[in-house]
C-alpha cells in the first residue's frame, strides 16, 4: 500500500502513535495470567483499580481466582502470577508450593509498566516475614499503588539496573524490536 504526503509517495501508510504505543505495551505481559490478592479493596469495581487496568494494558489476562491446572480444552489457562501484598491469603496459600507460579509484590507490576518489559520476578518475590523467604521488600513499608500517597522507598538490597534503551523499527510487516543500546 502506498500513500501520498505533501506530493511524495510513501511506500507504507503513516502510522499513528496513538496506535503504536498501546500495541507495544500490550505485548509486555502477554502470556501472563495474573491473580490479585489484597491489592485493592473488595468493594471497589475492578475497572476502577489502577493495578487491574495496568495489567490489562500490558497484555496480561487477569483472573478472579487461582487456576492450578490448565483445563484439557485449554479454555482456562493456569495462573502464572499472584500479585499480593501479604502472605497468608487463600490465593497465596493455594500457589505457594507450585514452582511455576510467581508470587510477587505489586512493585513487579509497576516496574514492568515503567520499563515496558517483563521484569525478572525474582527481584520482587513476596517476602514471608515469618520464614524470611522471598527477595522483595516488606509490603508494609511500600505502597501497593504509586500515586496513592503511600511511601515507595527503595529497597537497599536491590541494585539499580543499567539503563537499556531499545530501538523500534516500523516497517511494512509491522513493528519490530531493534537493537539494544547500553549493554556490552
Amino acid at each position: 500500500t502506498q500513500s501520498t504526503w505533501e506530493g511524495t509517495t510513501v511506500p507504507h501508510p503513516l502510522v499513528d502513535v496513538k496506535q503504536i504505543i498501546p500495541k507495544l505495551r500490550s505485548h509486555v505481559l502477554s502470556g501472563c495470567y495474573i491473580v490479585f490478592s489484597c491489592v485493592f479493596p473488595r468493594n471497589v469495581h475492578l475497572s476502577k483499580c489502577r493495578a487491574w487496568n495496568v495489567a490489562r494494558q500490558l497484555g496480561a489476562l487477569v483472573q478472579d481466582d487461582v487456576v492450578v491446572h490448565r483445563h484439557r480444552s485449554g479454555a482456562t489457562p493456569a495462573t502464572t502470577h499472584v500479585v499480593a501484598t501479604r502472605f497468608g491469603t487463600s490465593k497465596v496459600n493455594a500457589v505457594k508450593r507450585i514452582a511455576k507460579v510467581h508470587v510477587v509484590t505489586p512493585d513487579w507490576l509497576w516496574s514492568c509498566n515503567e520499563r515496558w518489559e517483563r521484569v525478572d520476578e525474582r527481584l520482587f518475590l513476596l517476602a514471608d516475614s515469618c520464614h524470611g523467604n522471598g527477595g522483595g521488600s516488606s509490603p508494609s513499608s511500600r505502597s501497593s499503588s504509586p500515586g496513592l500517597g503511600g511511601h515507595r522507598g527503595k529497597d537497599p538490597r536491590r541494585r539499580a539496573s543499567p539503563l537499556v534503551e531499545r530501538s523500534w523499527k516500523v516497517g511494512g510487516s509491522g513493528i519490530e524490536k531493534g537493537g539494544v543500546y547500553g549493554e556490552g
